[in-house]
């Protein structure tokens, strides 16, 4: 009896050691449940601060560039009292000069957690666009993947190893200039990026370009058949079109013989031909077409100068490049997407205000500049681009070949400015 005694104490004892160890370890897996929970919570809230600073500061900014001529003074406002926005609230206060740079500071705020951003205000009446020297500049991110091989100097305004990626650093031949960031960061940077990384002073803004308008009322109905085919037409002077056609064995000729521009605007402009553009000694005007519709698929202006001509497309929808088409002179897209394909080549300068620029195919360009900073600009297969590129996002993928070359520029970058008086157009985040 004792024996079974012994034995039964020893039990309970035993469960009371169990029940003790597992009150022990459920109490710490229950504080380290919690402190997981205070923890997302901590961070949901953190996001959410961030998210709702970030919209009033752009709701500021907002108001400011559209009503800058209204506004005599505003450097060193505040709002006092907190505005609400979806889950929490911002303060918002405003520093800087209406004349050079305004620094908008914005606190959001979600129960207990505080998250502050900051945005820039450019007055482009002071703002001097940089001349690109880059064989990319990126303002947000840079991505090289496959065997893309560039050689020139990069940048972004980026300083996070999230945003820059070199599949093969050993293809980039040269230095990458990031935003301004510390030593330490610039360091880990190098460590992690494996090219050699480069702070810039400041960081570099381009701005959008301006499209300029035409009015149609003032330029005479057009003289030559909207439909050339086996023939040769000769354009002198400024026209309007419903649409203008240059089949394979068709030629149109544009005679420049003084100071005088010849402006071409019409619906759809279509060349499988030739067109050739020819200059008077000492005659300065260009030729200018406007047009909602462009196709090229045969040879434009291969003797003359880039300068020689400018197309203004104002179209919504995608414009191709494609088919072994080539042209020589400026380009600008209004706000449509922009693809460059097939053995096209293009000779000139591009300008786009559009969202996506594709480079693909084994398209081959001597583009000296291809100017879109709010575009995501993207190559794919064997392009070889010669010049500079300026992007919002960039990514080279495939057997891309890039190389710099200073862009050929006879006047000032094609960029707004706010008008008379400057205004702020041009912002960036801090």
């Amino acid at each position: 009896m004792r024996f079974f005694k012994n034995e039964n104490g020893s039990a309970l004892l035993l469960i009371m050691v169990i029940i003790v160890v597992l009150t022990v370890i459920g109490s710490a897996v229950w504080q380290r449940e919690i402190a997981e929970i205070r923890s997302t919570e901590l961070q949901v809230n953190k996001t959410k601060a961030y998210y709702i600073a970030r919209s009033g500061a752009d709701m500021v900014a907002e108001y400011i560039m559209e009503n800058h001529s209204d506004i005599s003074s505003i450097s060193g406002w505040s709002n006092s009292e907190s505005v609400f926005l979806g889950e929490g609230e911002f303060q918002v206060k405003v520093t800087g000069s209406l004349d050079d740079k305004l620094e908008i500071e914005s606190t959001g705020i979600v129960e207990d957690v505080q998250e502050v951003v900051n945005i820039i205000l450019v007055n482009n009446a002071e703002e001097t666009t940089k001349i690109p020297d880059k064989v990319v500049f990126s303002e947000l991110s840079l991505s090289f993947e496959g065997s893309a091989d560039t050689s020139g100097e990069i940048a972004t305004n980026s300083i996070d190893t999230d945003s820059i990626y070199f599949h093969k650093p050993q293809n980039f031949a040269g230095t990458l200039y990031v935003g301004p960031t510390s030593a330490e960061n610039l360091q880990f940077l190098n460590d992690n990026i494996n090219v050699e990384v480069l702070s810039m002073p400041e960081e570099i803004n381009y701005l959008p370009i301006n499209f300029p308008e035409v009015d149609e009322s003032s330029i005479p109905v057009g003289i030559v058949p909207e439909s050339i085919n086996n023939s040769e037409e000769t354009i002198n002077q400024s026209g309007t079109y419903n649409s203008l056609l240059i089949k394979n064995n068709g030629t149109l000729n544009f005679n420049i013989t003084d100071n005088e521009d010849i402006i071409i605007v019409t619906d759809s402009f279509t060349n499988k031909g030739e067109i050739v553009i020819n200059r008077d000694a000492g005659a300065k005007g260009q030729v200018k077409i406007f047009t909602d519709s462009f196709e090229n698929k045969g040879v434009i202006n291969s003797e003359g100068a880039q300068n020689d001509l400018s197309v203004y497309y104002t179209g919504d929808s995608t414009l191709t490049f494609s088919g072994n088409g080539s042209m020589n002179g400026n380009l600008f897209v209004k706000s449509a997407d922009l693809v460059l394909t097939g053995t096209s080549n293009y000779y000139g300068n591009i300008y786009s205000n559009g969202k996506s620029v594709e480079m693909k195919g084994n398209f081959g360009s001597n583009t000296h500049l291809l100017y879109a900073p709010q575009s995501t600009i993207t190559t794919t297969g064997s392009v070889s681009f010669t010049g500079a590129i300026i992007a919002e996002n960039f990514t080279a993928t495939g057997n891309t070949s890039l190389t710099f070359v200073e862009p050929d520029l006879d006047e000032p970058l094609p960029v707004e400015t706010g008008g008379e008086g400057g205004g702020f157009y041009q912002k960036y985040w801090q």
